[in-house]
């Protein structure tokens, strides 16, 4: 499914109205996490611990190049939020969206909330700026990218 063929609603519902200078906040954000050493390892952690599904699902997994996507990953829903149709983005999002469907990984949605939760507590403890308007902005940001892979499986 491509985003245009999305509920016309989605942009509206979905999509919010975000001051400019919550990516501004955001991408800082995460680039103070990820120039520490261990972000990522520390994300899978506590992922891998947040439901007895998901460590079957990273069983065969490498860890080095996961920990690669994952990296793209967050960039790319960082920037999804900011430009929503933006060819490039939203063509690497597809992609992750059909990896993630039914007819691959079959990621269902009850799993978006562990990731996102896993997230929020690995920036927590390594953003030394991270405040309570801080976490609301990272999680207004998610929302875009995470319901448009929801809409694709």
């Amino acid at each position: 499914m491509s985003f245009e063929r999305l509920p016309h609603a989605f942009a509206k519902e979905v999509l919010p109205n975000m001051d400019p200078l919550t990516f501004d906040h955001v991408r800082q954000s995460y680039g103070r996490c990820i120039a520490q050493l261990g972000f990522f390892d520390r994300f899978y952690e506590l992922f891998l611990a947040s439901s007895d599904r998901i460590p079957e699902m990273f069983k065969n997994t490498d860890f080095v190049k996961q920990k690669d996507l994952l990296k793209e990953g967050i960039a790319l829903v960082v920037m999804f939020a900011k430009n929503e149709t933006s060819p490039l983005v939203k063509g690497k999002l597809q992609h992750i969206g059909t990896r993630h469907s039914r007819g691959d990984l079959n990621i269902t949605e009850d799993m978006y909330p562990l990731w996102i939760e896993s997230l929020i507590h690995t920036i927590r403890e390594y953003d030394g700026k991270f405040t309570p308007q801080l976490e609301e902005e990272w999680r207004q940001v998610m929302v875009p990218a995470i319901e448009y892979l929801k809409a694709l499986h």
